[in-house]
């Protein structure tokens, strides 16, 4: 029962069930509050996986004998692997963790205005995003040593 119903239905409330009532809505205040503290971790784990590995994967060549892939012209140069991205992306964050959390406002800043924007502003905000994402990637990790 809701406090609208008994408002709604001119019923008298008792000082027992408005304080059901009330012990009840604190305890479902709190499992948002819980809910959301456990989502802001995912999103933060989140981040910080792939904040730098998916621009790395993209501009180092991938070990294909890690990923049991036969590639007809091998690259001579140092490759990496998922697991390599995924740590560089992480120390990353541990080393950068203002700008890496200032980055993720931007990314959900960004997102919620295209989002708002009945999903037409994201066809700006996807791809200027990814050239920023690039930029920040180049910036935080050293370029591949060419050999």
């Amino acid at each position: 029962m809701d406090i609208a119903h008994f408002v709604s239905n001119r019923e008298n409330i008792g000082t027992s069930q408005l304080f059901r009532l009330h012990i009840v809505r604190r305890a479902a205040y709190a499992d948002d509050r819980f809910g959301t503290a456990i989502g802001f971790v995912f999103a933060v784990l989140a981040l910080s996986v792939s904040v730098v590995s998916f621009p790395m994967l993209l501009d180092r060549p991938i070990d294909a004998e890690a990923i049991d892939v036969e590639i007809e012209h091998p690259v001579v140069a140092p490759t990496i692997d998922v697991p390599i991205a995924i740590q560089t992306s992480i120390k990353a964050v541990l080393v950068n963790p203002f700008t890496m959390a200032l980055w993720g406002l931007i990314v959900a800043g960004s997102l919620a205005i295209g989002f708002l924007l009945m999903f037409a502003g994201l066809a700006v905000v996807v791809p200027v995003l990814a050239h920023s994402a690039w930029h920040l990637y180049r910036k935080v990790v050293e370029p591949a040593a060419s050999g």
